[in-house]
């Protein structure tokens, strides 16, 4: 009898096994220690003549040899001591692209969900500062556990381009189908970008990519709508972010709290 009852628990023990522990074993087999998750950030930047040294307090570079785009690359960069160096905690390294427009831009980030709590907590108290490079930020796409990372490092581009006015952008597409075809051009981007041979600076590889594929590059005038409009509903906010990420999951439903049950549970009852 106590044979059979071991088998049992054995054979339980075995089929006892959450999809987090199943989503682990595969990271294992792949030689990822952590789950990596891939967000699109919009974001509006502040084209304003502030000084540079009130927007990038406490950075060890000569202001006057740089601009917005420029600090804000270095801010991120983690090969020069950025902020997604600190922000990495674990093996798993920090990949990506920041897309620079003239008063917007595009942040792809390819890292665990340390990296990415750290990266929505800052942009977060970005657009609460009076003063700050970063007025408004949205989160287009998160996908979750990725299996193939869609760029070898981080790496950020200014684009040269002509500033448009935002407030003129017109569109007959919703923005849900807006926003699916800048991911669409993201991806068919970053698998470009895995082919292309060419070294260099990324802000000349990106010119190369405008001059050669410029159906790869999202428009600017859609990116701006996008980080503009911060009250479209599709759009996920920092803030919104982080309280969904700080809320417990074991939340209690509201016939937790009823006790002790009804005894009359049913209308039916027999005669």
């Amino acid at each position: 009898m106590q044979s059979s009852i071991a088998e049992d628990d054995s054979v339980i023990d075995g089929i006892q096994k959450s999809l987090f522990h199943i989503v682990e074993d595969k990271n294992k087999a792949a030689g990822k220690r952590d789950s990596v998750h891939r967000v699109v950030f919009a974001m509006r930047l502040n084209t304003s003549s502030q000084p540079l040294q009130s927007l990038f307090p406490g950075l060890s570079v000569e202001y006057s040899k740089h601009t917005l785009k420029s600090l804000l690359g270095l801010h991120y960069d983690p090969d020069a001591n950025g902020f997604l160096k600190h922000a990495t905690a674990g093996p798993e390294e920090v990949t990506g692209l920041l897309l620079m427009y003239p008063s917007s831009a595009l942040h792809i980030i390819e890292g665990t969900t340390h990296v990415i709590r750290k990266v929505v907590e800052e942009l977060n108290d970005f657009t609460t500062r009076e003063v700050s490079p970063i007025l408004r930020a949205v989160i287009l796409n998160i996908s979750h556990n990725i299996n193939h990372r869609l760029f070898s490092f981080w790496s950020h581009a200014i684009l040269e381009v002509e500033p448009v006015n935002i407030d003129l952008f017109e569109t007959t597409e919703s923005d849900e189908n807006l926003i699916s075809s800048i991911m669409t051009q993201l991806i068919k981007l970053g698998v470009h970008l895995k082919k292309d041979p060419t070294k260099g600076k990324m802000s000349e590889i990106m010119k190369k990519v405008r001059e050669d594929r410029q159906e790869l590059v999202p428009a600017q005038a859609a990116v701006g709508y996008l980080a503009q409009n911060c009250d479209n509903s599709c759009l996920i906010h920092c803030s919104e972010f982080l309280e969904i990420y700080k809320r417990p999951f074991d939340v209690k439903l509201a016939s937790d709290y009823v006790w002790p049950l009804f005894s009359n549970m049913f209308s039916y009852t027999e005669s």
